[in-house]
């Protein structure tokens, strides 16, 4: 008999591992004014509004920035099953790499422009009129966007929504961080108490050492060159600020996290679309570090809507679509060009929270170029911000004192410190109600604000935030996540700290706060071996979880006399994506990287390497030898495994029609199958199965092939082994 029986284990896994999966379904994000038919009936861009847009700016600047949407099925990764995300991602990454491939001109001239991103279908480059085209007849090319230029939405607050009543019951943000996508942060102002705890640039070469990408220690600092750098730190101020013997920011225990986007010219700041995209994926990126429960973007776009604009620029929004499924807010400024019916872009799309402003004090009057001055009073909405019917929320923007670069402070008013004080609020809430969602915590504020009517248009009516009233009435029942761990042998774990359970010595559910940070310590009964961890754990040493979602540990414990555990290292390398499948006692584990598996003496492993669309196993090292994709190993004592994957190259398989009658060719692939008109180009990996299908139009008939096919039946099949063509010809 085996020392381990791990069949039930496999069920259970397979059983918990379905729960998630079908939560969310993966589409193809479209563009503004293209249908999910058009996209997936093969229709180009070629002709879209706003390619003839995009080209016209091309012809006259000689190249434009767009922001290009690949043709790969998306949901937010934490709305998906492991293995699906998992597959997410590879299919983005291959995707990106050979759209990069085929653009490697473009990326070469202009390699400060190019962005890819690693948990979002999308692509930042800079191309030229020729080179556009060739994107907008691309088939796996779905949406071609401006890259935007957005700038900070520029014109004692804390007692007007009541936080220091929420100070004195204990709630200050602790525990919770804000991430600032701003100009940056002075990280040494006395206000921010040295609680940056994360710093990141993007930029046009103006982040350390002239690159456009930084994580490195003083990446968040603020830029130079301009007065308008000084936006961030104020914004993290009002967001977090603490000072012992003055006033305080919204969440004075609050953490942040310091991104700078903004390059510095002539004066002037500004960002664009790609360089906040990336912001934004490093915020996802750090989910599982720090328990982040907004992100602020006090900046904007000069044009505004009427109505949500979610299609406006789809990368956008499904960037903020992923961290609010992962329960991270977007707080975004409406702007302040005095609109009453508009609101600014990104504010406007649908899952981010959108913020006006009102007046914290009777400072005057307000007004400015092309706004219409206004008195000011407490609870007004200042004249300068913009709304509409479906503003989220509202909050003090004018006058507002907060920090500055150097160790100073100043006052300013706008929209973009209205901002941080939600920013603010979601912390202290979610400090009390760690599970709740963005949903429930922006419900909480709307449902218990102060209801303020907008004097400029009669029909909004928006919420002020009250932070005190939501903080009592926020639901704290809801959202905790889930171990659920189950032992083989006889042993104990132990969690710490302890959610509902402190131990476990059989199946059992532990649940915890969103990013609890958990050590589970296995510990082997009498006569018994600790023999290694599954799931979410690994090895045999204690293993730390930080709760970002629920997750499933497997414990197993082993009689000594049958000897200590025997262990098999396995890694990936090379520059393709694949995982290899791990099969013994009954159970398959998946490995994507470097992991280790530990066994009773003598087992027989197999191995299977799964290269993704794209790649290809070229070779195993170690225990394994050759390049079939099944490798037996037999534990006779430790032992490591290596698969290498390479990426193939990518060929292009060109149709055009022929003949007088019309007709369509359908070109199928690794289960994907495109419809082309008279003439397309595809490109494929090499030695990619592809089928073609002849369907004449109704009353034609199909005359034949002609290139790579041949004959007249109305199917051919072929392996790609080189750039190629074909024709069929409809009569």
């Amino acid at each position: 008999m085996r020392w381990l029986h791990w069949t039930l284990l496999l069920l259970l896994t397979l059983f918990w591992q379905t729960i998630p999966g079908s939560a969310a379904e993966r589409v193809l994000l479209q563009a503004a004014g293209q249908s999910q038919a058009s996209i997936e009936g093969g229709a180009t861009l070629s002709t879209s509004a706003a390619v003839t847009g995009l080209r016209a700016t091309a012809q006259r600047n000689g190249t434009v920035k767009v922001i290009v949407g690949l043709k790969v099925p998306f949901a937010p990764a934490s709305k998906l099953g492991t293995a699906e995300a998992q597959r997410q991602g590879r299919e983005i990454a291959a995707a990106s790499t050979a759209l990069r491939a085929r653009f490697a001109a473009a990326i070469t001239r202009a390699p400060s422009s190019f962005r890819s991103y690693s948990s979002i279908p999308f692509v930042a480059l800079e191309v030229t009129p020729a080179e556009l085209d060739k994107l907008s007849t691309d088939p796996d090319v779905i949406s071609i966007t401006e890259n935007m230029v957005l700038r900070a939405n520029l014109a004692q607050s804390a007692a007007l929504i009541r936080a220091p009543q929420a100070w004195a019951d204990g709630y200050t943000g602790k525990d919770q961080t804000i991430a600032i996508i701003d100009s940056g942060v002075d990280k040494n102002h006395p206000f921010l108490g040295g609680r940056i705890v994360s710093e990141a640039c993007y930029t046009n070469r103006q982040c350390p050492g002239g690159s456009s990408s930084s994580t490195s220690s003083g990446s968040g600092m603020p830029c130079v060159g301009s007065t308008e750098c000084d936006h961030g730190t104020h914004v993290a101020g009002i967001a977090a600020g603490y000072s012992s013997n003055a006033f305080s920011g919204i969440a004075p225990d609050a953490t942040l996290i310091s991104i700078n986007v903004f390059t510095s010219s002539g004066g002037r700041t500004g960002t664009n679309a790609a360089d906040v995209l990336a912001a934004l994926e490093r915020v996802y990126q750090l989910r599982g570090s720090y328990s982040i429960s907004a992100v602020n973007m006090s900046l904007g776009w000069s044009v505004r809507f009427s109505t949500t604009c979610d299609d406006a620029l789809p990368s956008m929004t499904a960037a903020i679509n992923q961290l609010k499924a992962a329960g991270i807010a977007a707080i975004i400024s409406s702007g302040n060009d005095g609109s009453s019916s508009s609101i600014s872009f990104p504010a406007c799309i649908s899952s981010a929270v959108s913020v006006g402003s009102v007046s914290d004090s009777n400072w005057g009057t307000c007004g400015g170029a092309g706004i219409a001055s206004s008195p000011t009073a407490i609870d007004k909405v200042a004249c300068y911000s913009n709304a509409y019917e479906e503003l989220s929320l509202l909050a003090p923007g004018s006058p507002i004192l907060s920090s500055i670069p150097g160790g100073a402070y100043a006052t300013k008013h706008g929209t973009s410190m209205a901002a941080p004080h939600v920013a603010g609020a979601f912390a202290v809430l979610r400090q009390k109600a760690p599970g709740a969602s963005v949903d429930d915590i922006l419900t909480t504020l709307r449902d218990t604000g102060q209801s303020v009517t907008d004097y400029r248009n009669a029909a909004i009516t928006t919420p002020r935030i009250d932070v005190m009233e939501a903080l009592e009435k926020i639901d704290t029942s809801d959202g905790r996540l889930a171990i659920n761990l189950t032992i083989n042998g006889k042993g104990t774990v132990t969690f710490s700290p302890a959610g509902s359970k402190s131990s476990c010595t059989a199946s059992c559910v532990s649940t915890y706060a969103p990013g609890t940070s958990v050590t589970l310590t296995a510990t082997p009964g009498a006569s018994m071996s600790f023999a290694g961890w599954g799931g979410a754990c690994a090895g045999q040493a204690t293993c730390t979880i930080t709760m970002t979602a629920a997750k499933s540990v497997f414990a197993a414990f082993f009689p000594i006399s049958s000897g200590p555990p025997t262990t098999l290292s396995i890694s990936k390398t090379g520059g393709g994506a694949g995982s290899i499948s791990v099969l013994a006692d009954g159970q398959e584990t998946s490995c994507s990287g470097s992991c280790a598996r530990s066994y009773g003496k003598n087992t027989k492993v197999i191995l299977t390497a799964n290269a993704a669309y794209g790649a290809a196993l070229t070779t195993w090292t170690g225990a394994c030898r050759g390049k079939k994709s099944t490798c037996i190993v037999r534990l006779s004592s430790a032992k490591s495994v290596g698969a290498n994957f390479e990426t193939l190259p990518i060929y292009s398989l060109s149709y055009a029609k022929a003949g007088a009658a019309s007709g369509t060719v359908q070109i199928s692939s690794s289960g994907q199958t495109l419809t082309c008109g008279d003439s397309c180009t595809n490109p494929f990996p090499a030695g990619a199965r592809i089928t073609l299908t002849a369907v004449p139009a109704t009353g034609k008939i199909f005359g034949g092939w002609s290139g790579i096919c041949g004959g007249r039946k109305t199917q051919c099949s072929f392996t790609l082994r080189s750039t190629g063509s074909v024709s069929a010809v409809f009569n």
